[in-house]
């Protein structure tokens, strides 16, 4: 996902003249149905989007990162989805207008070019999000989602293995995955009994071998997705 650079140089300044706002991990930074502040730019932790279905179960969407705007379906067509957006960590996020926001971007091309690559990208992810419920195996859906995760918030480390540095608990997992906790902690046991993921450490999650991660989906169907895994697997 994007981090600050000079390609969003101008925008990242620009959203530190409007209002900057702190959350402790649970708050609610906007609730589903309300109409948003303005746009959010987010500095530092991590924001969780999910709804509530009729019966109050919660369902996870996204989690959201460093450098991450919302909400972006608001922004340009007004719609006001009905989603919750919870700090998943103490986070720190920079509020400006709408308006002022469309504005910038009219006058800033690069800018709205990094925004046109930002939706793209998100529309990615949740491309992503449906082709993993499509799976019928909580097995697979399981691993699908773990190798989404490692694509937006994994971190590769230098003997191989790879950790999201992220508290994300088998509950998450499963709220977004339509699954039981039950269901995913057993999935997940038996990932660890295969070695392919590693304990908890930290609240850490580790993946020991992506490539045996990748193949329980099937290389095509990930690196058609997540081309950049491609650099990862065996050579044929």
């Amino acid at each position: 996902m994007p981090v600050p650079s000079t390609k969003d140089a101008e925008l990242v300044k620009f959203f530190r003249t409007g209002r900057q706002q702190k959350y402790r991990k649970g708050e609610i930074i906007l609730r589903a149905g309300d109409t948003p502040q303005g746009i959010y730019w987010i500095e530092s932790g991590w924001v969780k989007i999910f709804a509530l279905d009729k019966h109050g179960v919660e369902h996870t969407h996204l989690f959201y990162q460093k450098s991450d705007i919302f909400p972006m379906i608001w922004a340009f067509k007004d719609a006001i989805r009905n989603v919750y957006y919870e700090a998943f960590d103490d986070t720190v996020v920079w509020l400006v207008p709408k308006n002022e926001f469309k504005k910038f971007l009219e006058s800033h091309a690069e800018s709205a070019v990094y925004m046109l690559e930002h939706a793209v990208n998100m529309f990615r992810l949740y491309a992503g999000r449906i082709d993993n419920l499509l799976y019928s195996s909580a097995f697979e859906r399981t691993v699908y989602r773990l190798i989404s995760l490692l694509d937006r918030l994994g971190e590769r480390k230098p003997d191989g293995s790879w950790i999201v540095d992220v508290p994300i608990t088998h509950q998450d997992l499963a709220s977004s995955v339509n699954l039981s906790r039950e269901t995913v902690s057993r999935c997940m046991e038996r990932l660890r009994r295969k070695g392919i993921i590693g304990p908890n450490v930290d609240k850490m999650l580790h993946v020991n071998d992506l490539p045996a991660l990748i193949h329980i989906i099937g290389e095509d169907e990930v690196v058609g997705m997540w081309p950049e895994f491609a650099k990862y697997l065996p050579k044929q």
